[in-house]
């Protein structure tokens, strides 16, 4: 099932792209949903970052209904390398979700606007492979992800804030 979403952020695309990489993101990230095991990795070049997050979540925070699905829990690996283009930043990024019977494919941009600010934009696939519920597995978790991107926006703003009391 196919899914976009897309937010405004008032500083240009290097200064989302930075903080949209940073291990702080991944911290507040893995401390809003509880998660205790995670790690985090970024490596920046001159027009690329690269980036590694994993994070381990245990059985007790999978929701009721897939613990049979997942009885030991979800490890989930997302790879990115944003690299530069000519309006900004653009990833695809390599999400691996280990003992879940499920793909996403995601692509992450960082657009530039003419007023000096950005656009976030991802647009992906999600695809479930579980016999007579897979599909309803899938309108569910896209039914949730405007709540999820835009919780995240939140956490990004907080960031981009910090960012500029300091200047």
């Amino acid at each position: 099932m196919q899914f976009s979403f897309s937010s405004h952020f008032s500083v240009s695309p290097a200064q989302l792209l930075s903080v949209f990489t940073s291990e702080l993101l991944m911290e507040k990230r893995a401390k809003k949903l509880n998660i205790a095991d995670y790690s985090y990795e970024t490596r920046r070049q001159s027009n690329s970052v690269y980036s590694v997050g994993k994070i381990q979540i245990p059985a007790t925070a999978v929701p009721t209904q897939l613990r049979t699905v997942v009885p030991t829990g979800i490890a989930i690996c997302t790879e990115t390398n944003f690299s530069a283009t000519t309006n900004g930043y653009s990833t695809n990024a390599d999400i691996t979700i280990t003992k879940v019977p499920a793909q996403i494919d995601l692509t992450i941009q960082i657009n530039a606007l003419a007023d000096n600010s950005s656009e976030l934009a991802y647009t992906g696939n999600i695809e479930v492979n579980v016999p007579f519920f897979g599909k309803n597995i899938e309108k569910q978790v896209v039914a949730q992800l405007p709540q999820v991107f835009s919780e995240d926006n939140f956490l990004i703003q907080e960031l981009l804030a910090k960012l500029e009391k300091s200047d």
